[in-house]
């Protein structure tokens, strides 16, 4: 047995209808309920990682996650559209980002016609710290400073100019390229003492 109830309701010139089934249907054939309806949509895109800061000529590539209004999250990646503020200072090709001059930009990723955007810092590799420092007198060989190359591409290579006679950079990571490097020597006599370090990347860029 089948029986069908249908109700056609006329609106401002469109046709909504409410078919209710009852009993036992029988039949072949394709059906289609359209409605009106709450769609998930993407609602943010999150870029990783967050402000990062490389050297003048270095790489840094992103990800993308999507975040949708039902609160679940998808890895867009491959799916956005990236983009660079200023190609002459960063260029892209998709999520890889290559630093070509000094600067900053604002790397976008859009998808959905939803953007996300972080920044890249270009720079210069440096090095702290820097400018004048304090030690104490002393008869014993001491590590008078510490220095630790950043902002450039590791390991980097510490080399001096015009230090004080019996002071050294240690001959351990200094010269052999590593992240940190340490000033020794024995500071016997009280006075100002000027001289020059310079910190080089593996990219051969120096501070």
């Amino acid at each position: 047995m089948k029986r069908i109830l249908s109700i056609f309701v006329l609106l401002a010139g469109s046709i909504h209808a409410q078919t209710v089934l009852s009993g036992t249907v029988n039949g072949s054939g394709t059906a289609v309920i359209g409605g009106i309806g709450t769609g998930i949509v993407l609602t943010s895109i999150t870029i990783s990682p967050a402000n990062p800061v490389v050297s003048f000529v270095g790489n840094q590539s992103f990800t993308a996650q999507g975040t949708y209004s039902n609160s679940t999250n998808a890895d867009i990646t491959s799916l956005a559209a990236w983009s660079s503020s200023n190609t002459g200072v960063a260029t892209n090709v998709g999520p890889d980002f290559t630093c070509v001059a000094r600067g900053t930009i604002t790397v976008t990723a859009n998808y959905q016609s939803v953007n996300g955007t972080t920044t890249l810092g270009c720079q210069s590799p440096t090095f702290s710290p820097q400018g004048t420092g304090n030690v104490n007198q002393n008869s014993s060989s001491v590590t008078i400073v510490q220095y630790t190359g950043a902002s450039g591409t590791p390991p980097f290579t510490f080399s001096e100019s015009g230090i004080p006679a019996g002071w050294s950079l240690s001959s351990t990571g200094c010269p052999s390229g590593q992240v940190s490097c340490a000033l020794v020597g024995a500071p016997t006599t009280v006075g100002v003492y000027n001289f020059y370090i310079q910190a080089t990347d593996n990219l051969g860029h120096t501070a």
